[in-house]
Parts: C-alpha cells; sequence; structure tokens
C-alpha cells in the first residue's frame, strides 16, 4: 500500500481504531462482515508508511483485502 497515514484517512475516513504493537501502529476500519487492518511503520527520516494490510472476517478467519476494502467504503461509519 505504502501510504500515509494521512493519505489513508483521507480515502477512507478516520479508523474505527487506532493502536499500537511494538513499532506498528495498526488502524481498523470495520464493514458489516469483515474488517481491514493497516499497519504502519516508521522508516528513514522518520516518515511514517503503511507496510502491511490485512482483512479479516467478524466471524473470524481471513477475507479478501479488496473485497473488504471495498465493503468498507461502502459501509456507513459511525
Amino acid at each position: 500500500m505504502d501510504a500515509t497515514p494521512q493519505a489513508v484517512e483521507q480515502a477512507l475516513g478516520a479508523p474505527a481504531f487506532k493502536g499500537h504493537d511494538g513499532d506498528a501502529r495498526i488502524w481498523r476500519y470495520s464493514g458489516t462482515t469483515c474488517a481491514v487492518l493497516i499497519f504502519f511503520y516508521e522508516g528513514e527520516g522518520g516518515l511514517v508508511r503503511s507496510a502491511h494490510v490485512d482483512a479479516r472476517r467478524l466471524s473470524g478467519g481471513s477475507a479478501d483485502v479488496s473485497a473488504c476494502l471495498r465493503e468498507v467504503v461502502n459501509t456507513p461509519q459511525a
């Protein structure tokens, strides 16, 4: 993905959850049946960029990232 947090927030809005795990900043966006997790890491020069995207079904297990992103984009956020 290689996007800044600002670019992700501009594209998807505010995340439902922001957290940390070690050096990773993790943002979660929820759809109706899945959630997209975006992992940000600080790189050279202190620039923070997304390095990994994962999707999980709300009922458990992995989900297709592209399909889940489409669902997130089309789900009204509270």
